[in-house]
């Protein structure tokens, strides 16, 4: 099993590594006008990847482990994907990215269907694969000198049509709709936080510009970079809080760390990665950059939740800071782009508060 997981481990880092320098590349060619078109759309469509799901990703895994083989859910999967996007494919480069995350979503079906067969080889190699599709696109656009939509033509056709022959492959052991079960804190939760993740880059669009979008998301890609560290410590978290070890003050002195560390060093780090957009994205980070110390908490408290079987909590926190982060970025959009980033560092705080607390009242009798 550990083999497994070294290997799902390692083709997931260099997978996101090279999205990063995708992303770093569309930055630094095409300016942050563009970068912000592509960061509106990719948010837009990464909230409607979960809001479609329902579930049934997961549930193929549990039902092919009962040994089951009923009808294809999967189309319904891929028809609710479809259904709420259309109203947002707006543009040739609207409709590239709703490739891309449809493409997602029939890589997710493909890998339910592996991880039930513990085939866990072979979602490596496909992950390898989209790996080194990324890389071939920025390899052939920056000897041909291609435009933005040539580049996501290539990319989003190329992954897209990976992700139908393998779909098409695995297709007729997924389970049908009848055999499916949501756990609805659980689907409330991950909406609720891609809803936090993403609601300030489409809110910056709609009250500022492209250009705006585009240097915000920049000091975004920065933070996310750094969150990196808290899902891996996610991840090895999981199994020991189930067995009831606790990690509080390991979390709380990473957080501390990593908050430190970045509000001095991501202005530099931005003008490594993203020279164009220094002058006017240095204080931005820095003031994102406080963000991490609640962020590494909220991560602590949502793996506790869920190794307790407390997922109602985790839904409720999640709830509650994507719906003050959405009402006040609309009112902070007001006074500028960087009260806009105060107000997601003000909710990320309030949030681990409320885990806090809940952890402080409850968590004794787990």
């Amino acid at each position: 099993m550990v083999k497994f997981i070294l290997s799902l481990t390692a083709a997931e880092t260099v997978l996101r590594l090279l999205k990063l320098l995708f992303f770093l590349y569309i930055a630094n060619i095409f300016g942050a006008e563009n970068l912000g078109r592509y960061s509106y759309f990719t948010s837009v469509f990464a909230i409607i990847f979960v809001l479609s799901d329902f579930g049934i990703t997961k549930n193929i895994t549990l039902q092919l482990l009962k040994k089951r083989d009923v009808l294809s859910s999967a189309w319904l999967r891929i028809a609710l994907f479809i259904l709420f996007s259309l109203f947002f494919i707006t543009e040739s480069l609207a409709f590239f990215v709703f490739m891309l995350f449809l493409g997602d979503v029939l890589f997710e079906l493909v890998y339910a269907v592996l991880r039930a067969k513990e085939k866990f080889f072979k979602e490596s190699f496909i992950k390898l694969l989209i790996s080194f599709i990324y890389l071939g696109v920025i390899a052939i656009s920056y000897l041909f000198h291609l435009g933005l939509e040539e580049i996501f033509f290539l990319l989003s056709f190329s992954l897209f049509s990976l992700s139908l022959y393998h779909f098409l492959k695995h297709y007729k052991t997924i389970p049908g709709i009848k055999d499916i079960k949501v756990n609805w804190y659980i689907y409330i939760a991950l909406l609720m936080t891609i809803v936090y993740f993403k609601a300030d880059i489409i809110i910056i669009k709609h009250f500022f510009d492209y250009k705006t979008t585009g240097i915000y998301s920049s000091s975004m890609k920065i933070i996310e970079i750094a969150t990196v560290i808290t899902s891996i410590a996610g991840t090895v978290m999981l199994p020991k809080l189930v067995k009831r070890k606790a990690y509080f003050k390991e979390n709380l002195l990473l957080a501390l760390f990593l908050t430190l560390l970045f509000f001095f060093l991501s202005p530099f780090i931005l003008k490594l990665l993203f020279p164009k957009f220094y002058i006017q994205g240095a204080h931005l980070v820095q003031i994102l950059s406080l963000a991490l110390f609640p962020i590494v908490l909220n991560n602590y408290f949502f793996t506790l939740f869920l190794a307790k079987n407390k997922e109602l909590f985790y839904a409720a926190v999640t709830s509650f800071m994507a719906l003050s982060n959405l009402f006040g970025n609309i009112v902070a959009a007001k006074y500028g782009v960087e009260y806009i980033a105060a107000v997601s560092v003000a909710t990320e705080m309030i949030g681990a508060a409320a885990a806090f607390y809940l952890y402080l009242s409850k968590g004794k009798r787990w």
